[in-house]
C-alpha cells in the first residue's frame, strides 16, 4: 500500500495477514528498490499462483510438468498431487480441469474451499466425471474428511452407497508448500495464527437429486 512517500506491505494467506512497518521510500530509496527486485523476481508459485494447477501439457509420459509457471484459465489446466513434493514423480495421479469452478470460497483468509471439476488422466476413473476439492482447514482438527468418509464407509457398510468415494487425498503442510509465512517475521509472531495445511479430496462428481 502507497501512501504519498510511505510504503506498507501486506502478505495474504489462507491463516491471516502479515503486515510491515511503514517506511519512507524518499529517506530510504533502497528499500523500495527491494521491493520491486523481489516482486520481480519470485517465482509464481511465491506470488500467490497455485503451483499444482499447471497448464496443459499435452503428453504427461514424457517429461514431468513444470511447476514455475503461472495460468491464465484453470478450464482443461492439470492437477497434480505429488506425494512428496520435492520429489514429483511420473506415478503421481494427473487430472485435468474440464470447467469452470464449481464452488469458490470467496474470503482472503479461511478455509478458501474450491471445487473444480475434473478427469482422471490415467487409471481407472479415467474420463470419469470427478470433482477435486481444495481446502485449508485448521491443522488442529483431530479428524480430516476423508477420514470421516472413510471411517463410515468402513464401519457402516449398509451406507456405503450413500457416501461418496474418496478416489485420492494428499495434505500439505505450510512447510511442505514453502509459503512465505515460514520466512516472515519471528516465531512468537506467526504462532499468533492458528495453523492450516491444504487439504485436497478427489471424489466421483454427483448428480442433483431434485
Amino acid at each position: 500500500m502507497v501512501d504519498n512517500f510511505w510504503v506498507t506491505l501486506w502478505y495474504f494467506d489462507r491463516m491471516g495477514a502479515i503486515v510491515t512497518q511503514p517506511f519512507d521510500f524518499a529517506e530510504e530509496p533502497w528499500k523500495l528498490a527491494l521491493v520491486t527486485l523481489a516482486l520481480g523476481r519470485c517465482t509464481p508459485a511465491q506470488a500467490g499462483f497455485e503451483p499444482l494447477i499447471l497448464q496443459p501439457s499435452g503428453d504427461t509420459t514424457t517429461d514431468l510438468l513444470s511447476f514455475d509457471r503461472p495460468i491464465s484459465t484453470v478450464v482443461r489446466a492439470e492437477i497434480v498431487l505429488p506425494r512428496d513434493l520435492t520429489k514429483p514423480s511420473k506415478e503421481d495421479p494427473p487430472f485435468v480441469i474440464t470447467a469452470p469452478p464449481l464452488y469458490v470460497y470467496r474470503g482472503v483468509v479461511g478455509r478458501g474451499s474450491i471445487v473444480y471439476p475434473v478427469t482422471a488422466l490415467t487409471g481407472p476413473f479415467q474420463n470419469h466425471e470427478s470433482v477435486a476439492k481444495w481446502s485449508w482447514p485448521l491443522a488442529a482438527v483431530r479428524m480430516r474428511e476423508h477420514e470421516l468418509i472413510s471411517r463410515l464407509r468402513k464401519l457402516v457398510p449398509s451406507m456405503q452407497q450413500h457416501l461418496p468415494e474418496v478416489i485420492e487425498h494428499r495434505e500439505y503442510s505450510v512447510e511442505e508448500l514453502g509459503l512465505p509465512r515460514c520466512k516472515i517475521g519471528s516465531g512468537e509472531e506467526i504462532s499468533r495464527y492458528e495453523a492450516r495445511q491444504l487439504t485436497i479430496i478427489i471424489l466421483p462428481r454427483y448428480k442433483h437429486l431434485w
